[in-house]
């Protein structure tokens, strides 16, 4: 299992190296400082991060000398960066983990669902608490017919009790259900893309030395 996981982890790290251009230095790209300032290498670095290409999963957060307002910049608004570079410095580089999870989930679906079926657990009823279920539930509807109404507390105690029991055992066997099971996989998938982008998110960072997201 753990050298299933290793082989999937070392190949998504190293096809993502494999689809960037080879000559690619982000870890230079400067912060603080004016993006007019930028060497020319420094600048291609920089445009690179746009191209649609290439997926880096880095954001970009630049910062108005100015005004200290911070932009995410995007396809949309990179030509207004570019076209007054000594009014923007860049605030901010860091993974974007959402994007990584979902480009995951989806491009290495197989890979994914591999993983998947190495760990996902089929529903089960657990025959002792459900047994133990069905014979409190049992008993205390013999109680609710026998015990004396006048006595609110014992009342609401043994339907609250008796609600308990009934709710255990609907659970148990909802989970069982086909329609279930497929939810719970799905669920599963979402949680190792996710665990396999923290994963992908680590070495980019430790990469490129990228820095903290912000909030």
């Amino acid at each position: 299992m753990i050298n299933l996981e290793n082989r999937i982890i070392n190949k998504i790290n190293s096809e993502y190296i494999q689809n960037l251009p080879l000559d690619s230095a982000i870890e230079n790209i400067p912060r603080e400082q004016p993006i007019s300032s930028f060497n020319p290498k420094q600048m291609s670095d920089f445009e690179s991060l746009f191209h649609t290409e290439y997926n880096y999963f880095i954001t970009v957060e630049c910062e108005n000398i100015l005004s200290k307002e911070t932009i995410e910049v995007s396809e949309d608004n990179i030509l207004t960066i570019k076209q007054s570079p000594s009014a923007y410095r860049i605030k901010n580089l860091s993974f974007n983990y959402t994007s990584a999870l979902i480009f995951i989930g989806t491009y290495y679906h197989d890979d994914v669902q591999v993983l998947v079926k190495e760990n996902f657990k089929p529903a089960k009823i657990n025959t002792f608490y459900f047994s133990l279920s069905f014979f409190a539930l049992v008993i205390l509807v013999y109680v609710f017919f026998w015990i004396d109404l006048a006595n609110k507390l014992l009342l609401m105690l043994v339907i609250g009790l008796g609600f308990c029991c009934l709710t255990y055992m609907y659970e148990s066997l909802k989970a069982l259900l086909p329609k279930q099971q497929k939810k719970k996989m799905e669920e599963t998938h979402f949680h190792i893309a996710g665990y396999l982008a923290a994963h992908l998110q680590d070495f980019v960072d430790a990469k490129f030395k990228l820095d903290e997201q912000t909030n």
